[in-house]
């Protein structure tokens, strides 16, 4: 048990002094770790996410007591049985007694410790004016039984005993360890004894002021024995009295109270940071304890005027435990530091390697290519010899020699790329142009490793390791190396997902490789399958790779963090299922970003085979053939939720949502809709400052320029400049103060300059939508009245987001809510129910898009051109792609 009014959060007090603690206790219920826990850094999650956490951190001392109270073990009574039989102090049938008993004992105490303490007090009856044990009612019986068993196996090792200590060949500590296991049976029947009166006392006080009158006394009577036990034992034998620092002032009592709190306040808020001062002080909590424990070893406990001694199995279970912690703390440093390593090696080997048909095929067609490839091969193998010298600390001159080398290896790459003219390195092929871009950075990127590699051994000041990450030590729900590498790379622990970590991955497919790297499809246990994409995307490069301090590594975006924060608007928004969910982690060495498997098909698929049906759902002609009202809705319910996602886009300045990155399902027996958009890589851009508006940077400015000197050679062979000075005098393109050029779609009169707008952008649309979903306005409206949601949404974007992408998000917000807020006076808020009856106007046209020369001429542009701007002038998706014609 372990909410709030849990067992785990009843004072010691209630074991020590009983019905007595709980009369002069306050009524109100017991809150969180007590006085002295350690402040929470972080908002605490819910109660509910602490209870596998509070199972395994409970105070140091009842986990010790736990230890205690389990009894003699079969390990244990065979090692001693084969001790004594080799000593020939113990005959055939002793030993199957000593056995038989030791079973019958683990055995009862056992099937005693399902009974709760409810059980335990009503299992009593009344003989001779004397409250003894009903053995007719179950509980009674089980704890009578497990008595009679504890005192059985001592009455046997006590008959041992006393053979052993009159021989001369007994082995020398044999008499030690039986008296020891001996006194812990007999300590045992009593605080099994023991409990049950208790439990009676608090049964009838209970009964008396009302089961609920006392929190902590409804938490102990509904508590099972096995978690009431541990806590009579400290009680019972003196050790309680450090926990709570009764009468106990000594160092020992002062050691353990620092840590018992830590733990508590871990256990109540797994979310509270512990930083590298944190970890440090557990540390010096353990060293110090540790010479506590030896102390009350050798002296006991101060109690009143005389000494207390501790029970000596409970002194052991301490021992063991503090052992452990320290190992635990250490062994996840060291294995969050190799981790590290081996995914940054993992991710450069892929960066910088090709397979050997493709190798043999390039140096068959291009003879420098064995010189890069002889270089990267040189360049990885200095990079693994120095990573695994980097594991020394301090650093020695033997690392900072192999580092140089390192170092001199990747400017001898990069000489030998910068060698490869870039027209030779693009023909041939993506594969050796990527190659050999990465390759000019490879210098570059072995700085920033170092600085990882070293960092992480150090634990430096910044909050390398939260207390949700020092939970995945203890219960393995997630690898800190993966929490760790998240944050290194400015990403939360929050970001990556239990769901996928590499111990539950049942299956894993390649699906492609492209741009953006290779692509897998994995299957992991509990069902869950999502495609994986490593940080090794062609728009960063090895910028990618940076560790750097700061938001979204200050000097590079990452794309990982473009896509969850895209998911993270929808979520704002109330429509998160409108872009897929995404996390972080890494696959086969490699760090990248999970992405769940999208429903249903694109729309591009769709419209290659109308007669192909995605798993589970109904293909295009499938949609057409139903019946005419069902039809209509589900048309209806595609349109409104692409509306949802075209408003979604223009939140997050989405320039890339095609008709093959978002995903329409209509599921076969319920006819459920569901549209996602994926691949959201090209998101927040600070290039979209609004629906419709566009700000054009140096290099998007040439760009635009060059596509303008293009277009006006095609409309006014004749007078091409004239035609370039006239498209650039168009309305909707102004000429900021800075010399940028700012593009407002609105008001373009050229349909020209839109496509030249698409070839210098990339973007796949830019009209301002002309219709709003009810629930989208109501969301947006939501966030511009109400401060805190509207703070909450630009919180969860702020580290995500580079600066300037940042400040633009917040102009572009204020930009789609003023364009819901205008829609909405012209009447264009579309009820759930009403889109099929909407017209979202003209469809996309075909090469028929003209444009005007300086001579007033008519000039029909090409058929890409024309494509390209009739497809940035559609005000929906839906008329954009033409989905009428497919569904």
């Amino acid at each position: 048990m372990s909410g709030v009014n849990g067992i785990n959060n009843v004072p010691m007090e209630y074991f020590l002094n009983g019905v007595a603690a709980a009369d002069a206790a306050p009524s109100a219920p017991p809150e969180g770790p007590g006085a002295d826990a350690v402040p929470a850094q972080d908002a605490a999650p819910k109660r509910t996410d602490a209870k596998s956490l509070v199972a395994q951190l409970d105070v140091l001392l009842l986990q010790a007591a736990a230890s205690s109270t389990k009894g003699v073990g079969k390990k244990t009574a065979e090692a001693l049985k084969n001790d004594l039989r080799a000593a020939d102090l113990l005959s055939e049938a002793e030993a199957k007694l000593l056995m038989k008993c030791q079973e019958q004992a683990q055995k009862t105490f056992k099937a005693l410790g399902k009974f709760t303490g409810k059980q335990l007090g009503s299992a009593f009856k009344v003989v001779d004016g004397r409250m003894v044990l009903n053995a007719s009612k179950g509980a009674g019986k089980a704890c009578e039984a497990a008595i009679r068993a504890q005192n059985d196996l001592s009455d046997v090792l006590a008959q041992i005993g006393r053979r052993v200590g009159n021989a001369d060949n007994a082995p020398e500590g044999l008499d030690e360890r039986l008296i020891d296991l001996r006194q812990g049976c007999d300590r045992r029947a009593t605080e099994m004894q023991s409990l049950a009166f208790r439990m009676n006392e608090f049964a009838l006080h209970a009964a008396e002021r009302g089961e609920s009158a006392d929190p902590n006394v409804a938490a102990i009577l509904n508590a099972t024995a096995a978690e009431l036990l541990p806590r009579q034992a400290l009680a019972m034998h003196g050790t309680a009295d450090v926990l709570e620092g009764r009468g106990a002032a000594g160092e020992f009592a002062e050691s353990l109270k620092p840590l018992a709190a830590r733990i508590d306040a871990f256990a109540a808020n797994p979310g509270a940071g512990i930083d590298d001062a944190g970890l440090a002080g557990i540390r010096a909590d353990i060293s110090r304890m540790k010479a506590a424990v030896e102390s009350v070893r050798r002296e006991g406990i101060p109690s009143g005027g005389g000494r207390m001694m501790v029970a000596k199995d409970i002194l052991k279970a301490i021992d063991l435990l503090l052992e452990n912690a320290g190992k635990t703390f250490e062994r996840a440093k060291a294995s969050v530091a190799d981790a590290v390593r081996r995914n940054m090696l993992g991710t450069m080997e892929r960066l910088l390697n090709l397979d050997a048909s493709r190798k043999a095929k390039l140096e068959d067609s291009y003879p420098k290519s064995k010189e890069l490839f002889a270089a990267c091969g040189k360049f990885l193998g200095h990079l693994k010899t120095f990573v695994e010298a980097s594991k020394t600390e301090p650093l020695t001159q033997k690392t900072k020699d192999l580092f140089s080398v390192a170092f001199e290896s990747a400017k001898a790459l990069r000489k030998t790329a910068l060698g490869i003219p870039v027209e030779t390195a693009k023909m041939l092929g993506d594969d050796f142009n990527r190659l050999r871009v990465r390759s000019r950075g490879a210098y570059t990127v072995l700085r920033e490793f170092s600085e990882l590699a070293h960092r992480i051994d150090r634990w430096s000041t910044e909050r390398l390791l939260t207390g949700a990450e020092a939970r995945s030590v203890f219960t393995g729900e997630i690898s800190v190396s993966n929490a760790i590498e998240a944050r290194v790379r400015g990403l939360r622990e929050t970001d990556v997902d239990p769901a996928t970590e590499p111990g539950l991955l049942v299956s894993s497919s390649k699906l492609g490789a492209g741009g953006a790297g290779e692509v897998f499809e994995l299957q992991f246990a509990g069902g869950k399958t999502c495609v994986f994409k490593g940080e090794t995307e062609g728009r960063g490069g090895l910028a990618t790779l940076q560790v750097g301090k700061g938001v979204a590594y200050a000097a590079a975006q990452q794309t990982v963090q473009l896509n969850l924060a895209s998911r993270a608007v929808a979520d704002h928004l109330g429509v998160g299922g409108r872009i897929v969910k995404y996390s972080v982690g890494a696959h086969q060495g490699v760090f990248g970003m999970f992405m769940d498997k999208a429903k249903g098909m694109s729309v591009k698929e769709y419209r290659v085979d109308t007669s192909k049906a995605p798993p589970g759902g109904l293909s295009a002609d499938q949609i057409r053939r139903l019946p005419p009202a069902e039809r209509k809705r589900v048309r209806n319910e595609i349109r409104r939720q692409l509306n949802q996602l075209q408003w979604v886009d223009a939140l997050t300045g989405q320039l890339d949502r095609h008709h093959a990155n978002y995903f329409v399902f209509v599921d076969a027996r319920t006819h459920e809709v569901t549209v996602q958009g994926i691949d959201n890589d090209a998101s927040f851009s600070t290039t979209v400052e609004g629906p419709g508006k566009f700000a054009l940077d140096t290099d998007r400015i040439a760009s635009f320029k060059e596509s303008l000197g293009k277009i006006a050679l095609w409309i006014n062979p004749r007078n091409p400049e004239a035609q370039k000075t006239a498209l650039l005098a168009d309305p909707g393109i102004q000429v900021r103060e800075d010399g940028t050029l700012a593009v407002d779609v609105a008001k373009v009169q050229s349909p020209a300059v839109l496509a030249c707008l698409k070839e210098a952008t990339g973007a796949q649309s830019a009209s301002l939508p002309a219709h709003i979903d009810r629930d989208m306005y109501n969301a947006l409206v939501e966030l511009k009245n109400d401060p805190g949601k509207r703070q909450a949404l630009l919180d969860d974007l702020r580290d995500r987001l580079q600066p300037a992408a940042f400040d633009t998000q917040v102009k572009r917000l204020d930009a789609v809510i003023a364009h819901a807020e205008a829609l909405a006076q012209q009447g264009c808020i579309v009820d759930s129910d009403k889109w099929e009856d909407i017209d979202e106007g003209a469809r996309r046209t075909g090469a028929t898009v003209k444009a005007q020369n300086t001579s007033g001429k008519k000039v029909a542009l090409a058929d890409r051109q024309a494509i390209e701007a009739s497809l940035l002038l559609s005000r929906s998706f839906y008329h954009r792609d033409q989905l009428a014609d497919i569904f």
